[in-house]
């Protein structure tokens, strides 16, 4: 998303490097490499996995896990302690981002609002397909997220719920 089709973000100038032939364009060397970091992370995984699922006996062979586990944690680490500064840095274009959501992007809004309404999903999704750029009218990305929060997700904790259901068990 930060290309210039689309522009919607645009990468800290200490997060990128030169390209080696276009003198106009930054590649995002550090971010693929923290992308990269998750392969060894991983792996490190699979194999801890795996020698885990060997049958039972001394366990003498877990002593392999030791340099995945360091391997794993060294580079998933390296690569976290980098992200808040990045995120912090990111320069957001709320304007390109507005301007690649199309009316049809509200589909689905349309067809869980028919299917809340008693339509069977099947049919609410072939309408809310055929309705094309009807799907859009009158809707926002912010009523858009706002209708799809979730209960229990971030934005809607229900903290009081759960400390009513504690209560209850206490």
């Amino acid at each position: 998303f930060t290309t210039s089709e689309f522009g919607f973000v645009k990468l800290p100038p200490q997060f990128t490097t030169g390209s080696s032939i276009m003198p106009n364009k930054r590649n995002p060397d550090v971010i693929e490499l923290m992308r990269a970091s998750y392969a060894s992370v991983a792996a490190a995984r699979t194999e801890i996995e795996q020698l885990l699922s060997l049958p039972t006996g001394y366990q003498r062979d877990l002593q392999v896990s030791k340099g995945a586990i360091f391997h794993g944690f060294h580079r998933g680490l390296e690569a976290l302690a980098l992200l808040p500064d990045l995120l912090v840095q990111f320069e957001w274009n709320a304007e390109r981002m507005r301007a690649g959501i199309d009316a049809t992007m509200y589909a689905t809004d349309a067809a869980i609002e028919a299917a809340v309404a008693g339509v069977p999903f099947r049919d609410a999704y072939r309408a809310a397909a055929e309705s094309g750029d009807e799907a859009g009218q009158g809707r926002t990305p912010e009523s858009s997220l706002a209708a799809r929060t979730s209960p229990g997700s971030g934005s809607d904790l229900r903290l009081d719920e759960l400390r009513r259901r504690l209560t209850e068990l206490t």
